[in-house]
């Protein structure tokens, strides 16, 4: 069917080229997705606040699939080697021709299709370092070659053999959902930032893919390969635009921790991303321009959760600020100086590098609550307790 209207779309685009633009994408929103994307992305959708359907009623083992082990570089303690999947290494839920698969990212430098049936690994992928990360599901039916219409944009650390001064740092990449071949792959370029790596989840909006990356520069793509080009001697994908989000103070309180692990999130116009600068930014889809900035001045780790109030629950880690860290609730449609609903302090607790508060996303139950069900929220903390409020 989707050929039919790609045919349809090409006649008009020969014969009225001035409406092109908006032609092009009511076509792409018109055509069918060959996959059914049941978790595309960290958390399920563009809210961060959905964990499927129908949990079983025991968790009986089915099947095992080792995940394998990696090397990665660990600052002063340098080489290491990690096994299985880290944080927040999620995997994708995908249903193509009736049959489920999981896309799952690993310790070992491989993205991973595997048969959700039976554990049987379809294809990998091999990444320069570990992967932390959940990917997104791109899904792009106007493209003629079928291989490249579904594909799962991933990030990895910057590379065991690389530093923050290589030339090209490939931490960001699509790979064809069918194949497991690569797509294109993108810079994560140098900035104040001492990092290079690619943590977060992205957002794929009316054609283009939206991410935070952890050079503290929020990204915009067209991750259609069709439009890709040759950078630094490597394909990667069209560069739509880039937001710096951290500024000479965010350097002098924090120096290079000015990383972006959180995935997108969105109400709205408005896309909302948490940044190692202390900020959570509102940033405007269709401008690109920072509408909306919130400063807690902590490094804040955990992604922006949107409540059924059109909210955002917001983890705060303890780290660069005097008192305790905890969970913020923030009204974004409010100025920054009266956004918050209400603040959960939790308790203080030496742990690794933390000193406490909430270094992971919250939890809500939103998509889950009938008739007069309390709306929860749940969090775990350095603090050794796990918080329903």
């Amino acid at each position: 069917m989707y050929k039919t209207q790609l045919f349809i779309y090409l006649m008009k685009r020969i014969l009225f080229p001035f409406d092109i633009a908006v032609e092009e994408d009511h076509v792409k929103n018109e055509l069918a997705c060959p996959v059914v994307l049941i978790s595309g992305t960290f958390l399920g959708n563009q809210n961060r606040n959905y964990y499927g359907e129908n949990p079983p009623d025991a968790l009986d083992v089915i099947w095992k699939t080792k995940l394998g082990t990696g090397t990665t570089i660990v600052g002063s303690r340098g080489e290491t080697r990690w096994s299985g999947s880290g944080w927040t290494g999620q995997p994708l839920l995908i249903e193509h021709a009736g049959e489920l698969y999981l896309i799952q990212g690993a310790f070992d430098h491989n993205l991973k299709k595997i048969k959700a049936q039976n554990g049987e690994i379809v294809w990998q992928y091999r990444f320069d370092d570990i992967i932390k990360g959940t990917g997104t599901a791109v899904c792009m039916p106007w493209l003629e070659d079928t291989a490249s219409s579904v594909a799962i944009v991933q990030g990895s650390r910057l590379g065991v053999t690389n530093t923050l001064r290589s030339p090209a740092v490939l931490s960001l990449r699509a790979v064809s959902f069918f194949t497991g071949e690569e797509l294109w792959s993108f810079d994560v370029r140098k900035t104040r930032s001492y990092s290079r790596d690619a943590d977060g989840s992205g957002l794929f909006l009316d054609s283009l893919f939206y991410i935070g990356l952890e050079n503290g520069i929020f990204t915009v793509l067209d991750p259609d390969p069709s439009k890709g080009e040759i950078r630094q001697g490597v394909f990667q994908p069209r560069l739509i635009g880039e937001i710096q989000l951290y500024d000479e103070k965010d350097v002098e309180s924090h120096g290079g921790n000015l990383v972006i692990e959180s995935s997108v999130s969105r109400i709205g116009d408005i896309l909302y991303v948490t940044a190692g600068s202390g900020h959570v930014f509102g940033i405007d889809v269709k401008s690109l321009d920072v509408v909306w900035d919130f400063y807690i001045g902590s490094d804040l780790d955990g992604s922006p959760v949107v409540t059924y109030d059109s909210c955002l629950l917001v983890s705060v880690e303890k780290q660069y600020i005097p008192g305790r860290g905890g969970v913020f609730k923030l009204d974004p449609s409010k100025e920054p100086d009266s956004a918050v609903v209400w603040y959960f302090p939790t308790g203080d607790r030496r742990f690794g590098d933390w000193q406490g508060g909430v270094i992971g996303t919250c939890a809500v139950n939103d998509h889950y609550r009938e008739n007069e069900d309390p709306a929860l929220a749940a969090f775990v903390a350095i603090d050794g307790n796990i918080y329903v409020v």
